[in-house]
């Protein structure tokens, strides 16, 4: 009987620490055009960050590379060091630390970074985003669930 009662402990603990690691959300907007070659701004942002933010460095790909591509990648002022790879592209990694700990313990709606995309194609690709590398502000792994948006290519 005690075994079973230090495994249900266990397989509890287990699930609240997969639960905590799990919590936060990052959203890729949705957003379109109405001509080829027109431009739109879509926010990356992780919804909260219960114990603060250290960096990231996350990955995101068209998955129709024919419809858009991504031409500008920009990064919120709490970054102090960013990078990103060569644009324009249909994937690219971005990159930030948070060096002086403005993205504090229990903080919502956090910008991790704006992309620019542009229409190749009439058409619809979502996106992928993964995530390479994150951490809190104590090392800990941040491990978020991905809303990945579409973006829409409309020609009348």
């Amino acid at each position: 009987m005690k075994r079973i009662s230090t495994i249900a402990l266990l397989m509890l603990v287990l699930t609240l620490l997969v639960t905590a690691v799990s919590a936060s959300v990052i959203s890729f907007e949705n957003s379109q055009v109405n001509a080829i070659g027109d431009t739109a701004t879509v926010n990356l942002v992780l919804d909260e960050a219960p114990d603060g933010l250290a960096g990231y460095s996350i990955a995101v790909a068209a998955n129709d590379p024919s419809v858009a591509s991504i031409t500008a990648a920009g990064f919120p002022a709490w970054a102090t060091m960013k990078d990103n790879s060569a644009l324009p592209a249909s994937s690219c990694t971005l990159k930030a630390a948070d060096l002086s700990e403005q993205v504090q313990a229990g903080a919502t709606s956090i910008p991790l970074a704006t992309l620019t995309l542009q229409g190749l194609k009439s058409g619809s690709s979502s996106f992928t985003v993964t995530v390479t590398r994150m951490s809190d502000d104590s090392g800990s792994k941040i491990i978020p669930t991905i809303s990945a948006g579409t973006f829409t290519v409309n020609v009348p």
